[in-house]
């Protein structure tokens, strides 16, 4: 009996300290939950906020660095987002400071940085647009350095935040270790059961909280990608979890940022280029170059500006223009003036150019232009040239000019330098301005054929022949009787001579005036004659000879015409012997007397003394003796050898002429006052087919039809009535048939001026005629075709000047190419001023440049051109084409292309998923039914183990219901059964269409794709689509349309997405609604869906379903989706789609599709 008390007391004094040890384990470990479970929840909430923060700062920084590299968008946008973005950062970090951690001061540090970033960058958006570009860098270096310190004090908060999981981990740790140093007494004193079973209890409440520990460590050492399995239910599985978040989100964040760092080393990179390209075209130039703000600062200036004024570059960094130019400012002739210049040059709008005299012979020219902000001067840029060099070789050129002037100027001989063809006046000296008396101007207004005496020979056309005689043939020199200005003529001695002056081939006619020598001439000649006597006075020569041969008598003309010293020195010669030609003999001499005494004329040529020929003209008699025997010949003798001489060489002119008439290939004629052919060359007759001799005598009545040859008499009467020469292009006759010439004709002259007839010279312009014909073809079919290509094509010269300027041109600027011509490039098309550098590249070098995808802003729109620059070399002159290719539909193409590429990838990762899915949602719907129909369904099996077990089946159901086990297995069933349709509907949207059109219900197809929007995961994060109204009104009989399911289902989609973002900015007390409406329009569907949202404004609405369109935040939307799908409702599908909305009135997307004939 005592033993079993004893027993009891023992049973009952284990029981009751097991029971103690399961509350004080009980209570334990519901401390340690409540504490976990309130640390993880403060900790989720600063790890949320702390990362919301830190993207907020980073798309903080993308809008102030796109407003950097892009200055000139709309300001209060730009602000408008600053503002939003920093109205976010200051709540989250008033949340993190409610949750009164020791990081209360980080949290205030992170604002008032936060604070200074906000200032910068308002001003950084006002001030922009004036900024230099050294300015913009600061400002970008500015940027990064407030971005950089933010991360790093949000990077300190996060690990604060992942601290705190340590600490959390800890203090697991140390209530579970309390539990076990309570226990362990009661445990070492109760059985050896109970130490088994909290052994048990205490190893599976650690082994989760190891595995965090150990996780924890491999984040510590870098690795991010680790994952703790959940294990159970309880605080510990959720800890577990929001650990995994942790590190997803962990994971997410480092992405982003990696992300971020590259596209600000890609953004630093393209600035550091700008600014590299920019100083070396800055420092490349020969000119000073400083630019000033309008409070006359310096901004800008390069290192040979430092150079020319002589100012070091450490007293550059700051200051006004005044105060650096004060370096050589004292070297100026006129320093005040200058200052007074520029000093009123700060603020003004104009353009301006000076010249600055230095006492060192130093010049500068100095250009300025201001630098204009809305029409208004903000500065103004200085551009010194050093131009004294230029100056000097100035001055040395004329020196050298004077020097040749004066040269010129003091010979004694006139000098005129004339052209070959017309003899037009170049040049002459101060000589011939006195010989001619005629001013300088004057006398280079006319031609040398105006200095001619007017008569033949002295005609313009004598002039004229001798200064071709002088091209063709070489230096030649006459006398001339030439005329001065007052009518007056006069004898001068010219030489003419070919000579080429720069790379012209000009006559220098030296001309001396030898007045003086003709009249001494003239003089003697008549001094001889009055005081000759009888024999002496006689200008023939006298002679009497025997029939030998022996000079009996010979008068002083006579000896002087042989040469001969006297009459005695001639007698000791024989005529027989060597007083004759060679060609005239004696004895034929004499036998002239056979038939007659006396002979008349006789044409012989004597040997003179000195062996040189006499011709003379002979008068001779033979005086006869009684027996009719001659005696001796006596005669006169006419010295004819300059009169031979003459007429030999007028024998040779006019053959010389003749040849030239003959061989000269254009036809030339002579006629009278009657218009009659005189004279004509051989290309004239062979004009008409006939001979010389058959058109002599002749008018042009008896070749050319009637009304040409009247026209032709009209023209020659006129020009004898004027006596002013014609210039006219007229078709003829010939006998090649209708020939085109251009004819000169000139009246004729005779030695008295008096007009008798005139003459003219055709020439063959046919084949001139037919080739600028086809060049006019060429050209008007070159310049059609330049006018018709879609590019801009513009040429400039090597100075930027426009020299061609296209159709496109035209409609591009609105510049007609009359007005662009000649124009500096910058002036009729700003935006290519800058390929001017590529211009001069492309000449430089001999190659073409190109610059592709240049975007341009044009009425707030992007469009996108390539610009390539040719080469261009003509006729020696130097310029390039600009060929400017609107290339904006290709980029949007591009675009559209890769935009679908990452709509394809992400379509297959959705079917991929969806499939993954399937798999397992299949076997729960199968488990769960199964285990439905195990727990209530009679059937047999279920009886038999039922009443095995003691019990049967109502009594199991009815515990099933109570416990409303059947309840939640029927909504494990409804919900697989929903995600098993959700995923039906995605894998149907992702899936290719393989069968191309096919008939589809299309109230079927709208409600399909309502669920599918219901469920898309980017409207869940920012708006719940399940909580919009859809209404419906369907047409009742649901109609076949013959489309591509998938497109046409992609189209719905977007446009549900499209009116549940609008909806998002619907007020709160109005309750967000979509209406669907499909209803039958003859051969069409038409298809609305209409949404309540805040509706558009005409502008946009325009613009609507234009590709990139988009009035999203950037990075939310590509502007594709309604462009994508206007095509595929307009081309693909034949149908038409169009939009109806207000502001404040919703919008209404209408479709109207064709309805198919047949259901097949």
């Amino acid at each position: 009996m005592r033993l079993r008390t004893k027993l009891i007391i023992s049973f009952l004094l284990i029981t009751a300290i097991l029971s103690s040890l399961g509350i004080i384990n009980h209570y334990i470990l519901k401390e340690v939950d409540s504490a976990l479970y309130t640390l993880s929840g403060d900790i989720k909430i600063l790890h949320d906020h702390t990362e919301k923060a830190n993207i907020l700062v980073l798309k903080f920084y993308g809008e102030n660095i796109n407003y950097l590299l892009y200055p000139g968008q709309n300001q209060a946008e730009s602000i408008g987002l600053i503002e939003e973005y920093s109205e976010n950062f200051y709540n989250s970090m008033a949340e993190l400071k409610k949750l009164k951690t020791d990081k209360t001061q980080l949290i205030d540090a992170i604002s008032a940085e936060f604070d200074v970033f906000v200032k910068f960058s308002k001003q950084n958006i006002l001030e922009n647009n004036t900024a230099g570009i050294q300015k913009q860098n600061a400002n970008l270096r500015r940027f990064n350095s407030l971005k950089n310190a933010i991360l790093a004090d949000l990077s300190e908060l996060l690990t604060f935040t992942n601290n705190n999981y340590n600490e959390l981990i800890d203090r697991a740790h140390r209530q579970a270790r309390l539990s076990q140093q309570i226990l362990l007494p009661f445990i070492i004193i109760a059985v050896i059961f109970s130490i088994i079973f909290s052994f048990l209890i205490t190893r599976s409440l650690t082994r989760p909280i190891r595995r965090l520990i150990s996780n924890i460590k491999e984040i510590e050492s870098g690795n991010y990608q680790v994952e703790a399995p959940v294990e159970g239910k309880g605080e510990l599985s959720r800890l577990t979890s929001a650990f995994n978040h942790m590190v997803n989100k962990l994971n997410y964040t480092l992405t982003e940022l990696r992300n971020e760092i590259k596209q600000r080393k890609k953004t630093e990179s393209v600035l550091r280029e700008k600014e590299e390209m920019l100083r070396a075209v800055f420092e490349s130039t020969d000119a000073g170059i400083l630019v000033t703000d309008i409070n006359k600062q310096v901004t800008h200036f390069n290192y040979r500006f430092t150079e020319m004024w002589k100012i070091p570059l450490e007293q550059m960094a700051a200051g006004e223009i005044e105060t650096h130019l004060e370096y050589g400012m004292e070297q100026l002739l006129d320093k005040e003036s200058f200052l007074k210049k520029i000093r009123l040059l700060y603020k003004s709008a104009k353009r301006s150019r000076e010249v600055l005299l230095f006492k060192d012979d130093r010049v500068y020219e100095l250009f300025s232009s201001p630098l204009l902000k809305e029409n208004q001067p903000v500065g103004r840029v200085w551009n010194f040239n050093d131009v004294t060099k230029r100056i000097q070789a100035l001055e040395n050129v004329k020196k050298s000019e004077q020097n040749y002037r004066n040269i010129f100027n003091s010979t004694n001989d006139a000098i005129l330098i004339h052209t070959i063809d017309t003899g037009k006046i170049i040049d002459v000296n101060q000589t011939a301005c006195d010989m001619y008396k005629m001013s300088y101007h004057d006398i280079i207004s006319g031609t040398v054929l105006d200095l001619s005496a007017g008569f033949e020979p002295y005609s313009s056309e004598g002039a004229l022949t001798r200064i071709h005689d002088a091209y063709r043939f070489g230096a030649q020199k006459f006398d001339w009787l030439a005329k001065d200005k007052n009518g007056q003529l006069f004898w001068a001695e010219i030489n003419l001579k070919l000579a080429m002056i720069g790379d012209q081939e000009r006559i220098i006619a030296v001309v001396r005036d030898i007045s003086d020598r003709k009249k001494a001439e003239e003089a003697i000649k008549e001094s001889e004659e009055r005081y000759r006597g009888i024999y002496e006075n006689a200008t023939l020569g006298i002679y009497r000879t025997s029939i030998k041969g022996d000079v009996l008598m010979a008068n002083p003309a006579l000896v002087h015409m042989l040469g001969y010293d006297s009459e005695e020195d001639l007698k000791k010669r024989k005529i027989n012997n060597n007083s004759y030609n060679g060609n005239y003999k004696r004895a034929e001499f004499i036998k002239l007397f056979d038939e007659s005494d006396e002979i008349r004329g006789q044409l012989s040529a004597w040997k003179k003394k000195d062996g040189s020929i006499l011709h003379i003209r002979e008068n001779a008699r033979a005086i006869r003796d009684n027996k009719n025997k001659i005696i001796y010949f006596e005669g006169t003798v006419e010295d004819i050898t300059q009169q031979k001489r003459y007429e030999d060489l007028l024998k040779y002119e006019r053959n010389l002429f003749r040849s030239f008439l003959d061989y000269v290939p254009h036809p030339i004629y002579f006629k009278d006052l009657d218009s009659r052919f005189v004279e004509i060359n051989r290309a004239k007759a062979d004009q008409f087919g006939l001979k010389k001799s058959d058109l002599i005598g002749k008018t042009d009545l008896d070749f050319y039809p009637k009304k040409i040859a009247e026209l032709c008499i009209a023209d020659e009467k006129k020009i004898m009535r004027t006596g002013q020469a014609i210039h006219i292009e007229e078709k003829a006759v010939s006998a090649k048939g209708n020939t085109w010439f251009y004819t000169v004709k000139a009246p004729r002259y005779d030695e008295n001026s008096n007009i008798i007839g005139t003459f003219g010279i055709s020439i063959y312009i046919t084949e001139q005629k037919e080739l600028q014909f086809e060049l006019n073809k060429l050209r008007n079919l070159l310049s059609n075709i330049i006018n018709s290509m879609p590019s801009v094509l513009i040429g400039v010269d090597t100075e930027g000047r426009v020299t061609q300027w296209n159709r496109q041109a035209e409609l591009s600027t609105g510049i007609q190419q009359e007005k662009a011509i000649g124009t500096v490039l910058d002036q009729v098309m700003p935006r290519l001023a800058r390929e001017l550098n590529n211009v001069n590249k492309a000449i430089k070098t001999r190659s073409t440049q190109f610059d592709s995808k240049v975007a341009e802003d044009i009425g707030g729109e992007i469009k996108y051109s390539d610009i390539t620059v040719y080469p261009l070399i003509t006729n020696g002159v130097e310029g390039a084409v600009i060929r400017d290719d609107d290339v904006t539909d290709r980029v949007r193409i591009e675009e559209m292309m890769i935009q679908s590429e990452k709509m394809l990838t992400v379509g297959g990762l959705a079917a991929g998923m969806a499939h993954e899915i399937n798999n397992p949602l299949a076997g729960m719907l199968q488990n769960a039914q199964v285990v439905l129909n195990r727990l209530s369904a009679s059937i047999p099996k279920n009886e038999s183990i039922a009443r095995s077990l003691g019990t049967d089946m109502s009594v199991i159901k009815k515990f099933m219901e109570e416990r409303d086990i059947i309840k939640m297995l029927n909504l494990i069933q409804d919900a697989g059964k929903r995600a098993a349709k959700i995923v039906e509907n995605m894998l149907s949207f992702s899936r290719k269409s393989e069968s191309g059109f096919i008939p589809v219900k299309i109230n079927e197809l709208l409600i399909q794709t309502v669920e599918l929007a219901a469920n898309d995961y980017d409207l869940k994060k920012k708006f719940d689509f399940r909580k919009i109204a859809i209404n419906y009104r369907l047409e009742k009989k649901d109609p076949f349309i013959s489309c591509d399911k998938v497109k046409i289902q992609q189209v719905l989609l977007n446009l549900l997405k499209n009116a549940a973002q609008a909806l998002m900015e619907v007020p709160d007390q109005k309750k967000p609604q979509i209406n669907i409406r499909t209803k039958k329009e003859n051969k069409y569907l038409k298809i609305e869906i209409e949404d309540n949202g805040p509706g558009m404004e005409e502008s946009i609405k325009k613009r609507i379903f234009e590709p990139f369109f988009t009035t999203k935040p950037v990075g939310v939307g590509t502007g594709l989706g309604l462009s994508v799908s206007y095509f595929i409702v307009t081309e693909n599908h034949s149908g038409s789609m169009m939009v109806e909305s207000s502001p404040g009135a919703g919008a209404n997307f209408i479709i109207r599709l064709p309805i198919s004939d047949s259901k097949k």
